[in-house]
C-alpha cells in the first residue's frame, strides 16, 4: 500500500506540472511569426550565419531587387554587396592559385585537373563579379539625394570561424599533389577568409575586430562609406578578366566603368558634406580605375 500512494503522489506532481506548463503557455504572448520580407531578412542572415553563403545570397538578392522596393531593399543591397564581392573575390584568389600552381606542378598528369579547376573558379568569380557589377547599378538608383546617412550591416558572425591562413591553397601554389578531401578544403577555407574580408572592409575596421564589430547584430556605416566600399571592390575582381585570367577586357572595362559612377556618387555626396579622409580615399580608388583601364587596353 505504501508504494501504491508513492506512485499516486509522484503522478499527481506530475500532472500537477503538465497542468502549470498548460497554463502558463495560454498565459504568455504568442510569438509572432515573420512572414514576406521580414521573413526572407531573417533567413538571409539565419544562412550567412551558417556559412552558407550562395543560399544567403539568393535571400538577399530577392530583398534587394523587389519592385517596388521595400523597407528590406536597402538592407539586402547591403548585405548582397558584402556577399557578392566575398564570393568573387575567393574564387578569384582559387583561380590565380590553380593558374600559378600549374606551372609548377611536381606531376603533370594533373594539369588537366588544375587547368579545370583554374577555368572553373573564374567562371564562378565572373559570376558573382557581373552580378556586383549589375547590383552597383540598382543600387545607384534607389540613392536619392547627397546626405550622409547610416546603413545597417544586419548579419551575424559566422559560426564556423575562418582560418587565418589556408595551408592547402599554399599546396597547390607549390604544385604539390592534393587528395580530392583537400581540394574542397582549399576551396571553403578561401571563401570563408574572403567573406570575412569583405566584411571588413564593408565595417571598416581590421578584420581581428569584426566579431567585436557585429555583436549587437546591427553594425553601422554612412553611406559614403559603404560607395567607397563597393567601388574599391569592383575595382579589386577586374583581375578576373585581366590578361592573366578571362581577358575579357570589354567587360572589364565595363566593370571599371561601374566603379568609376559609384566614386562619382561618393564624391558628389563628399562635395556637401567635406570629409579630407573619405576624399583622398575616394581619388586612390579613381587612381586604380585608371591602372584597371590602362592594363585592359
Amino acid at each position: 500500500m505504501r508504494r501504491n500512494q508513492l506512485c499516486r503522489g509522484a503522478l499527481q506532481v506530475i500532472l500537477s506540472s503538465l497542468l502549470m506548463a498548460l497554463v502558463l503557455g495560454a498565459c504568455s504572448a504568442p510569438v509572432k511569426r515573420l512572414t514576406g520580407f521580414a521573413k526572407v531578412h531573417d533567413n538571409a542572415k539565419i544562412m550567412f550565419g551558417l556559412s552558407d553563403f550562395d543560399r544567403s545570397l539568393e535571400y538577399a538578392t530577392e530583398l534587394a531587387k523587389a519592385d517596388p522596393p521595400t523597407e528590406f531593399t536597402e538592407r539586402g543591397q547591403v548585405i548582397s554587396v558584402i556577399l557578392m564581392s566575398g564570393l568573387a573575390r575567393g574564387y578569384k584568389e582559387l583561380a590565380e592559385g590553380y593558374r600559378d600552381g600549374i606551372e609548377k606542378l611536381k606531376n603533370p598528369s594533373e594539369r588537366p585537373a588544375y587547368s579545370r579547376r583554374r577555368y572553373d573558379y573564374y567562371q564562378y568569380s565572373k559570376t558573382r563579379a557581373l552580378q556586383l557589377a549589375e547590383l552597383s547599378t540598382r543600387y545607384l538608383q534607389g540613392q536619392e539625394g547627397y546626405e550622409v546617412k547610416d546603413f545597417a550591416v544586419e548579419l551575424p558572425y559566422p559560426e564556423i570561424e575562418p582560418s587565418v591562413s589556408n595551408q592547402e591553397l599554399d599546396r597547390v601554389l607549390e604544385g604539390m599533389h592534393l587528395e580530392d578531401p583537400e581540394h574542397t578544403i582549399a576551396e571553403l577555407k578561401a571563401i570563408r577568409m574572403c567573406m570575412r574580408r569583405s566584411l571588413a572592409g564593408a565595417l571598416g575596421v581590421e578584420e581581428d575586430n569584426v566579431r567585436a564589430a557585429l555583436e549587437s547584430g546591427s553594425a553601422r556605416i554612412s553611406n559614403v562609406a559603404f560607395d567607397l566600399f563597393l567601388a574599391r571592390q569592383l575595382v579589386e575582381i577586374t583581375g578576373t578578366f585581366g590578361p592573366k585570367g578571362l581577358r575579357e577586357n570589354r567587360t572589364r572595362l565595363a566593370v571599371c566603368d561601374r566603379a568609376d559612377a559609384v566614386v562619382e556618387k561618393a564624391l558628389a555626396i563628399l562635395k556637401a558634406n567635406p570629409d579630407e579622409d573619405l576624399e583622398k580615399v575616394a581619388a586612390d580608388i579613381q587612381k586604380d580605375i585608371e591602372t584597371a583601364r590602362k592594363t585592359s587596353s
